[in-house]
């Protein structure tokens, strides 16, 4: 990382904080290639950043992998799916989970049946939209569709770029050793949510009533 560096890693920050007031999303695909803006809720519009995604983003993500992928552009070999990561604030409310993440999934398989994708999540914080139940059921059902769930580690890369210098403040906000803890903690609650969740279903039988695979 260099100097010309600074100010976007100062925008993700910012916008990636556990206890920001809005969701943000940072996309990319194929190992690592960006796609599109940070894409976060609108004060004057309703419907969450994963609304947002499904609206306005998704399509045009879909249609991109598509295009590189049949071309043999992407790094993903043939046959293998190409990664799609979301890079999160929270987890998904329970709305956000069932009407837009699975439902995004579902579109792309059902519009490019012959592009295989692998959606993986990792989220900064635990969603206060939910109850810890709500937030267990969430997590069962994006991993039964075969979604990808993880701690993210946003936190740990940027105290580990910002440690290279003496100082890191933005618009006037001084980020403070111990606020690295904290955002780092919020990142351990997600992955005790997510060992939980894979308990749950551990737990169950294989071939019970009801219960799908992880695909």
């Amino acid at each position: 990382m260099t100097a010309a560096d600074i100010p976007e890693l100062k925008t993700i920050a910012t916008k990636m904080r556990p206890f920001a007031a809005t969701t943000t999303i940072y996309i990319t695909y194929d190992g690592g290639t960006r796609f599109g803006p940070a894409i976060s809720q609108k004060r004057d519009q309703a419907g969450h950043a994963e609304h947002r995604f499904l609206q306005e983003f998704a399509g045009p993500l879909m249609r991109t992998i598509a295009r590189r992928y049949r071309s043999g552009l992407t790094r993903t070999k043939q046959g293998d799916p190409v990664s799609i990561v979301m890079d999160i604030t929270r987890l998904p409310c329970p709305g956000c989970t069932d009407h837009r993440i699975i439902a995004f999934v579902d579109n792309a398989k059902a519009a490019y049946p012959d592009v295989p994708i692998k959606l993986i999540i990792n989220a900064a914080a635990l969603t206060k939209q939910s109850s810890p139940q709500q937030t267990l059921e969430s997590l069962i059902k994006l991993r039964k569709r075969g979604i990808e769930v993880n701690a993210s580690s946003i936190w740990t890369e940027i105290e580990k770029k910002m440690k290279q210098y003496k100082a890191f403040d933005y618009q006037g906000r001084f980020y403070a050793s111990w606020e690295f803890m904290e955002f780092k903690s919020r990142a351990a609650e997600v992955q005790e949510e997510i060992d939980r969740s894979i308990r749950a279903i551990n737990a169950v039988p294989k071939g019970a009533p009801g219960e799908g695979n992880l695909g």
